[in-house]
């Protein structure tokens, strides 16, 4: 899994950061579906921010 600092370090409402944290959280409610995993962490994304990031880029590879 790649993801851009997009990602961490956009500011949600309160001028707070996601940060690793949250992006650790995202991943720990998520399944080991890589499609899902990757939702997963551009809605928790989303939620934070209240907005779509406009420098945010999320890659998850499964290998079966």
């Amino acid at each position: 899994m790649l993801y851009t600092d997009g990602l961490t370090e956009d500011h949600g409402s309160l001028g707070a950061q996601l940060e690793e944290d949250g992006a650790q959280h995202a991943l720990a409610v998520a399944t080991d579906d890589a499609e899902q995993l990757a939702d997963g962490l551009l809605a928790a994304s989303r939620r934070h921010t209240g907005r779509r990031g406009d420098d945010l880029a999320v890659v998850v590879i499964g290998v079966r």
